[in-house]
């Protein structure tokens, strides 16, 4: 996960565009406790987005991710898109905010034309009981994967299709097992 530090890093409740160049360029978001965060990418060009999952993050998302994808619609048109959305381990088809990933959607479908695919992440604490059932303690496990984070790496090669990666349910079960 050195990519992630290494990355143009979005802050909760903001978006970035990113137009790759001729070099590899990483644009990224961590720590997701709890929020609701989206991708958008097609050739030399991504949106990261990362909102608190609330009316407040939404409103915003409504507003200022709108405003970034119509200013960039030329870039993204034909891309792909994906909705990073939190549940827990034991209902991981239920999605904790529903209604909020529908709003966030209907901003990314309104704008782009592209039905968002979901992509699920978890909270560690769900995840952190060791055999005797005993929580871990923060320190036992990797930094980078104790919150979901997503990101978006170019190469830097003209014409290549950047590479969207997400800190997801299988790589934060691992890493709570032991196995990253």
């Amino acid at each position: 996960m050195d990519d992630v530090k290494k990355a143009v890093n979005v802050d909760q409740d903001r978006e970035k565009f990113m137009a790759f160049g001729d070099k590899p360029a990483i644009l990224a978001s961590k720590g997701f406790a709890e929020c609701i965060g989206a991708v958008i990418a097609k050739g030399n060009s991504a949106i990261v987005a990362h909102y608190t999952d609330s009316d407040t993050g939404l409103s915003q998302a409504e507003d200022k991710l709108a405003s970034l994808i119509n200013e960039h619609k030329q870039s993204l048109e034909g891309g792909q898109a994906w909705l990073y959305a939190h549940v827990r381990p034991y209902k991981p088809d239920v999605y904790i905010s529903e209604d909020n990933n529908k709003r966030l959607e209907k901003v990314i479908k309104d704008n782009t034309g592209i039905t968002p695919v979901r992509v699920k992440y978890i909270e560690p604490e769900d995840l952190m009981a060791d055999e005797q059932g005993e929580f871990k303690k923060d320190e036992d496990m990797p930094k980078e994967l104790l919150h979901g984070a997503m990101m978006v790496k170019h190469s830097g090669q003209p014409n290549e299709t950047p590479r969207v990666i997400f800190v997801n349910l299988d790589w934060q079960r691992a890493a709570s097992e032991g196995r990253s």
